[in-house]
């Protein structure tokens, strides 16, 4: 049976196997959840997924939204290789966004834009961390998918008002 027609959960049907790509990290059950943020450490943009969409097919639905909301693409767009789908998409992306770091090689690393990039892009990693520690998306305790993307915006909408603020929790 696949894994994404198992039930991880008696009390939660909806959530799905979460398995990150590196052996050491435990495995996690819930909803992937796709974050974009500005320099300052604002979130722009939040989706909850409520099935398992791979990386690669988000590049572009990450472009749309944010040409949706800003009105223009960005001049710059940094993802982790995950996100890198083919050929086609990738020149899809370039035609729209000055800057295109989403690694491919080794010897993309040796671009300093690239580094500069994906420096930024790890930041992220910080306000994931802050999300799931001061503002509880550690684990979610209501009942419901729906309540799942409720708690996740609440937990953006702090973490942007403490940012907006600058108590520097982010």
């Amino acid at each position: 049976m696949p894994a994404s027609e198992r039930i991880y959960s008696i009390f939660e049907e909806h959530v799905e196997l979460i398995k990150r790509g590196r052996r050491h990290k435990p495995v996690e059950f819930g909803h992937m959840v796709l974050l974009g943020q500005t320099p300052e450490k604002f979130i722009a943009q939040y989706d909850v997924m409520e099935k398992r969409v791979p990386d690669f097919q988000l590049a572009e639905h990450v472009l749309a939204e944010h040409e949706a909301a800003f009105g223009s693409p960005p001049k710059e767009l940094a993802a982790d290789k995950g996100f890198r789908g083919k050929p086609e998409i990738m020149e899809r992306l370039r035609s729209k966004v000055k800057v295109v770091a989403i690694p491919e090689r080794l010897k993309d690393w040796g671009n300093q834009t690239m580094v500069a990039l994906q420096h930024f892009r790890a930041g992220i990693e910080g306000s994931i961390s802050v999300l799931k520690r001061a503002f509880g998306l550690l684990r979610c305790r209501y009942r419901g998918f729906k309540s799942f993307q409720c708690l996740v915006g609440l937990g953006v909408f702090c973490h942007n008002l403490v940012t907006l603020g600058g108590a520097g929790m982010g």
